[in-house]
């Protein structure tokens, strides 16, 4: 009965099903469904499953219907979770994908229950469309926390990354006439984000850090010439400075180019043929310990 059980639940649907969910938690392209590699590992487990298999598409229509189906069960199951919560604090974050560019904004909310345990769950992903502007943002804020959950009676403090976009963001929420939230009260700057600036201040002492360097992500125009790199530095007087700017220029320079990250990493391989560490790591200012991780992958392939 047992095995008869499990063929009736094997089925197209239930096989494309599994697939989608791999593919989201690997973070894997849709598109490798149709790689023929993939149709022989398929065919080698199971020979009936290799015909099941669907083309790019239709395996993104699938993944949308499951998106559909199980969306409202769970924001059904989130508003009986924090159902009596008198109030619920909120992270939010916006970034944009790699390759096709789309933008995201993200809402986190954050509580304690009736027994003193603390919980969170992620309650909304946008795709943002237009600028990144604190005022379009605000648009798709107000939605997830408004109209999505009805959270506007419990909304709390927000913790944000230190872009400017935010406070404009919670100026424009803050302004309106259903919503009391005062900025300056209970929007907070993410204490990671605090410390890597106390971090850079403590760098800018030895001259190391720009006082331009505002944006997400920092490519220093200089570092891109050959010269910053291959100059001789002066003997003894070696700093601290001219160890930053080499090694983040030189992350710069292999990063900037997809060739040259490929024959950095061939490299590598040729030297430390047992290293999993084959790519240089920049320094970037708001992500969290990245100029540490810059020196420390830097020693692992000196």
């Amino acid at each position: 009965m047992q095995l008869q059980s499990m063929e009736e639940r094997f089925n197209p649907d239930t096989l494309k099903t599994r697939i989608v969910e791999f593919f989201a938690d690997a973070d894997i392209a849709f598109s490798i469904v149709e790689k023929q590699s993939f149709h022989d590992l398929i065919g080698f487990l199971n020979k009936k499953a290799e015909s099941m298999l669907v083309q790019q598409e239709a395996l993104k229509n699938h993944a949308t219907d499951i998106y559909i189906a199980t969306r409202d069960i769970v924001i059904e199951k989130m508003k009986k979770d924090i159902r009596g919560v008198d109030v619920i604090h909120f992270t939010t974050d916006c970034w944009t994908t790699k390759g096709k560019n789309y933008g995201f904004l993200s809402l986190t909310g954050h509580w304690v229950d009736a027994k003193f345990e603390l919980h969170q769950s992620l309650l909304g992903l946008k795709n943002v469309e237009g600028s990144h502007e604190g005022k379009n943002l605000e648009k798709y804020y107000y939605k997830m926390v408004a109209e999505n959950f009805g959270l506007l009676n419990v909304h709390g403090h927000a913790t944000v990354d230190n872009g400017s976009n935010n406070s404009t963001l919670f100026e424009a929420f803050g302004r309106r006439d259903d919503v009391i939230f005062d900025k300056e009260d209970k929007m907070h700057i993410c204490v990671a984000h605090v410390l890597k600036l106390v971090a850079r201040d403590g760098l800018a002492q030895f001259g190391i850090v720009d006082d331009d360097e505002d944006d997400e992500v920092v490519v220093e125009r200089s570092a891109m010439s050959i010269g910053a790199i291959v100059d001789r530095p002066d003997g003894a007087d070696v700093s601290i400075e001219t160890v930053y700017q080499r090694i983040k220029g030189f992350a710069t320079f292999v990063n900037g180019s997809t060739q040259r990250k490929e024959q950095f990493a061939c490299a590598v391989k040729l030297q430390q043929p047992n290293s999993h560490a084959v790519a240089v790591i920049g320094d970037v200012s708001t992500r969290w310990n990245s100029t540490y991780q810059m020196f420390l992958r830097a020693l692992q392939l000196r």
